[in-house]
């Protein structure tokens, strides 16, 4: 019966989600809000058209519409992104997210809301849709702007903050408490999954989708790689984190292999399907009569989602070093929420963390503040003119000064080896011991399992030591990673305590202490970290004796080949983030065309300032010149196939190139020469 049941309702919501998106398209409107008010429309709080009634069912079409529109998200998100945004998306993120949490989190004790749902609600407004936005600019051809960089960039990190907001809040639902503890606690689970699912991630899901595309099967690959999003999703699940996380996750490590295309091309049936099934979902839970109710609340928190994150990106982006006109257009760009706003008032609603009157408020001003975006970025040129002109000009003037005293900071530290020796040394450090973490909780979890310890010989004291072993030679690799990097940290520290043009002997000696007290406080520090984290599960003191004893022998008789292997998984890693990540708004073309073809297709962007503007394919010969054969130009929402000498490259033209790695690589130097 209630397979039936949930048949039924499917039926009826994609129905509703297909008469919603012809109308929205017909009508040049957002087919998001177009699913939303089909939901309204078939829900239970809609007499008399309620097609769907059960809980159940909507509840089971919202969490797979999250898993697949997450997933979905993940796969335009790309890793290597975050190494490009720079301190300045991450410094505007951050104070709009942080600003925004607090904003929220006070209005809603404004209105009079419990503590819990009031977090929600700042959660709920904090984050800038990055999809949204995407369409947007590219639908008003400002994609391509100064502005329009800073702004993409900016959202992906807002984007890894809510993920990370939605896990805290799965926590702190389970355990009922806002205290700082176990708060802290989750933030160090989710810290210790990111790194583990990351790193073990783009060390095999790369290698595992090669090995699967041999086959040329697209049965095989669409199933393997939902077979990764169901299980990773899973596993964050079973952690108390989210659903979304792990979908989020999983999407972003495949969105790094070399067969993306293809998957995109395979999974986007599916993700449309179920992204639609979501934001009907969404609507099915809303309550029209309750909308009405709380208009003002509605149109409220709409203008504070607007107003405060204009005013935080704005501030931001100047802060950073932006000109006045390029914070004033990034703070109107930022002055809306979307998915991740749906996404965590569903979230709040399912749990019983927050009200129904919550989940109306949230719902009303996220699509409400999607409906008024587009206007002001229309105007974003001529509001940034007004503002500019009721500056007084002195003030511009200092305003100038103090960006170019920015910029030269920002040289300065580029240009300092030292600083970015040890900051990189830091990072690794961390990652490494993140990843022991990850190892040793995943042990712990093994460790608990009855069955599993009563398969494993030597009684309960041998059990618990043979895991604390297995969970300790897995992680040598990063251990010994970890100490030579803390060596070299030293070193450093030494040199920058006092130069080694210093030849004195006390000199020597002082950086020969500061050496060995950087390495002996690092190597405490992970011994310790190994002893809490394997304290569920250690053994007795004499079977720890002999254990420690193993790996030391271990370590000692294997320490080259465990040196060539990180160094090989390092490299590993280290080769996907040198490919050019695809571009953030990469349409179904490259995939599409790639799929037909059974070739790689790759975008290639016309840079600005690029020597191949004002020139056409075949002046260009690139056929010639590198191998690679290009398909089409995209222009905007043109697309032409076999270009012929009739159209000029322009800035921001994107280019569907054939060919293998070098050739298109051979391209990118010709287009950026």
């Amino acid at each position: 019966m209630n397979e039936v049941t949930l048949l039924h309702d499917l039926a009826i919501v994609m129905i509703a989600a297909g008469i919603a998106a012809f109308l929205a398209h017909m009508f040049d409107q957002s087919k998001v809000l177009g699913y939303i008010l089909a939901g309204i429309a078939i829900g239970p709080h809609t007499p008399p058209f309620s097609f769907v009634q059960s809980e159940t069912t909507i509840q089971t079409l919202a969490d797979l519409g999250i898993l697949f529109l997450m997933f979905s998200l993940g796969l335009e998100f790309h890793l290597r992104r975050l190494r490009a945004v720079g301190r300045k998306a991450l410094i505007i993120a951050v104070l709009d997210v942080v600003l925004m949490l607090y904003l929220g989190y006070h209005v809603g004790i404004w209105l009079g809301w419990g503590a819990l749902e009031s977090l929600f609600l700042g959660a709920v407004i904090c984050d800038s849709s990055t999809t949204v936005l995407a369409k947007l600019l590219r639908d008003l051809h400002k994609s391509q702007e100064s502005f329009a960089h800073i702004v993409y960039a900016t959202t992906l990190v807002e984007d890894l903050l809510a993920i990370g907001l939605i896990a805290i809040l799965t926590g702190v639902i389970s355990t009922g408490s806002l205290q700082a503890g176990p708060v802290l606690g989750r933030m160090g689970v989710l810290g210790i999954f990111l790194v583990t699912v990351i790193i073990t991630g783009l060390l095999l899901v790369p290698r595992l989708l090669t090995r699967v595309v041999r086959y040329r099967n697209d049965e095989l690959l669409v199933i393997v790689v939902l077979a990764l999003a169901f299980g990773v999703s899973l596993l964050a699940v079973e952690l108390h984190l989210s659903l979304a996380l792990g979908a989020f996750l999983i999407g972003a490590i495949t969105a790094e292999s070399g067969m993306i295309g293809r998957v995109e091309m395979l999974v986007a049936p599916l993700r449309h399907m179920f992204t639609a099934v979501f934001f009907v979902a969404i609507g099915l839970l809303v309550q029209p009569m309750l909308l009405v109710q709380h208009a003002g609340p509605i149109i409220g928190v709409a203008a504070i989602i607007i107003v405060g994150k204009w005013i935080n990106c704005t501030l931001g982006c100047f802060l950073t070093g932006g000109s006045l006109g390029t914070s004033f257009r990034v703070g109107i760009a930022m002055g809306q929420v979307a998915e991740f706003a749906l996404i965590i008032a569903a979230l709040g609603l399912a749990m019983h963390a927050t009200r129904p009157e919550v989940y109306q408020v949230a719902v009303g001003a996220t699509v409400l503040s999607v409906v008024v975006n587009p206007y002001l970025i229309r105007c974003s040129d001529w509001l940034a003119a007004r503002a500019r002109l009721l500056v007084p000009t002195r003030v511009v003037q200092t305003l100038g000064v103090y960006t170019h005293w920015l910029h030269q900071m920002g040289e300065e530290n580029r240009d300092n080896p030292i600083r970015r020796a040890v900051r990189r040394s830091l990072w690794t450090v961390a990652i490494n011991n993140a990843f022991i973490a990850g190892l040793f909780l995943s042990a712990g979890v093994v460790a608990r399992q009855e069955g599993v310890l009563a398969r494993l010989p030597f009684g309960p004291d041998g059990q618990r030591g043979l895991i604390w072993l297995a969970t300790l030679l897995l992680g040598l690799p990063f251990y010994v990673a970890s100490f030579r990097k803390i060596q070299a940290l030293g070193m450093m520290l030494a040199e920058v305590t006092l130069p080694s043009t210093n030849r004195t002997l006390w000199a020597r000696q002082l950086r020969a202490f500061v050496g060995a007290l950087t390495l002996f406080l690092g190597v405490a520090g992970m011994g310790l970290l190994t002893f809490l984290l394997g304290s569920a599960f250690l053994p007795s003191p004499r079977v720890m004796v002999v254990l420690v004893a193993v790996v030391a022998l271990v370590t000692g008789l294997s320490w080259k080949m465990l040196v060539r292997v990180y160094a090989r998984a390092q490299g590993e890693v280290g080769d996907l983030f040198a490919r050019q990540a695809p571009s953030a708004l990469s349409p179904s073309m490259p995939a599409t065309i790639g799929a037909l073809l059974d070739r790689d297709v790759t975008a290639v962007l016309v840079p600005y300032n690029s020597p191949v503007v004002g020139m056409s394919i075949p002046q260009l010969q690139l056929r010639t010149a590198t191998g690679a054969t290009v398909v089409s130009i995209e222009r905007g929402s043109d697309i032409l196939l076999n270009p012929d000498g009739s159209w000029p490259l322009q800035v921001g033209d994107r280019v569907l190139l054939m060919g293998d790695v070098s050739q298109i690589a051979a391209v990118r130097r010709i287009f950026s020469a």
